[in-house]
């Protein structure tokens, strides 16, 4: 299973595709999709990229 841990809002968060998160601090409205510049970790179920 595919995953990032990426951070924003001060906070760092693990997710995947088409999960919902709560952001603090995001200028998007409510329900939009958003695009997230800081990916400390991600794996692709083979993978790892890390920086």
């Amino acid at each position: 299973m595919a995953y990032a841990i990426i951070k924003t809002g001060g906070r760092q968060h693990r997710v995947a595709e088409g999960d919902i998160i709560d952001v603090d601090f995001l200028n998007e409205e409510p329900g939009k999709e958003g695009v997230f510049a800081d990916v400390l970790f991600h794996s692709d179920g083979d993978k790892i990229t890390h920086g």
